[in-house]
């Protein structure tokens, strides 16, 4: 597996399209499976998308339908992906790691949580380590929110105990429909859910994660 500075000839000229400012430069899907060929792992994740693994750190680009190009969107979330996958993830040493699915309005982010003895000591954010990455193209909002269901649901495939936090109260309604989904999809990701809550927040920070997370963790813990 090569790093970025070792990238030559074509595959150099793709990993530069990527990172100039986005505009109506088309960037070939082929030439960045190619690339990514080059950087890491790709796979087919159904229906045409793609699932990139680079050490540790995955991305899932959603199918281009009839186009052969990368939107805007994708070429962002390609971008983040492939500065942050230069360093393999975090490594938990063997420690207990649980996921936290933070429900949005129209997105979802994922977390590791550090386990000490039950309890989460430490959140770990989208940016800069990076377990699993939910990309939707800004330049493609998904009416069908099954096909958003369906890509968190792989992200899932993970090893670990599941707790979802819905951002505010009005994703409450989102968050019911998803844990419903996934009972009925994928009944083994769903036993592995310990819990659900409601944030009502609008900004969501790290901390504030990590003490909800704590408050959850007790609650349970002292039944």
């Amino acid at each position: 597996m090569k790093t970025l500075a070792q990238l030559t000839g074509a595959h150099r000229h793709t990993y530069q399209q990527i990172f100039q400012q986005p505009n109506s430069t088309d960037v070939r899907r082929t030439a960045v499976r190619s690339l990514l060929e080059e950087l890491g792992q790709v796979e087919d994740a159904g229906d045409d998308n793609l699932k990139l693994t680079r050490n540790g750190h995955v991305l899932v680009l959603l199918s281009l339908e009839e186009k052969d190009t990368e939107p805007t969107g994708e070429l962002i979330a390609l971008r983040h992906f492939l500065k942050r996958s230069e360093n393999p993830l975090h490594d938990f040493n063997g420690r207990e790691a649980h996921l936290l699915l933070v429900i949005g309005h129209g997105d979802a982010r994922l977390f590791r949580a550090d386990i000490y003895g039950g309890f989460p000591e430490q959140i770990f954010p989208l940016e800069p380590q990076v377990d699993l990455t939910i990309s939707v193209s800004a330049s493609a909002k998904v009416a069908d929110p099954g096909i958003l269901f369906d890509l968190i649901a792989k992200a899932l495939g993970t090893p670990g105990k599941i707790l979802i936090f819905g951002e505010s109260s009005a994703t409450q309604v989102a968050m019911d429909r998803f844990i419903a989904w996934l009972k009925r999809e994928h009944p083994d990701l769903a036993e592995r859910i310990i819990g659900s809550m409601v944030l009502d927040h609008d900004q969501v920070s790290s901390g504030l994660l990590l003490a909800k997370a704590r408050e959850f963790f007790t609650h349970v813990c002292t039944k």
